[in-house]
């Protein structure tokens, strides 16, 4: 996953999560959506992307079974 910058149609920058497929990561988009409503300020949605994809479960991460630890 990874943070991307944007500039819409009334060029404005947003910042939006990709995951490896290049899809939106639908939770995180959300939640900057609501964030940009609310009028927050661009330095405290990078630190909420940061925090976002460490909080995200990355489906990609291979799944050890408890079997195979040892």
């Amino acid at each position: 996953m990874r943070v991307v910058e944007i500039e819409t149609q009334d060029h404005q920058r947003r910042y939006v999560v990709i995951d490896d497929a290049g899809m939106l990561v639908e939770p995180i988009v959300r939640y900057l959506k609501y964030l940009d409503r609310i009028g927050s300020a661009d330095p405290s949605l990078v630190c909420v992307l940061a925090q976002a994809l460490l909080a995200v479960p990355y489906p990609a991460a291979p799944r050890l079974a408890t079997g195979d630890a040892g």
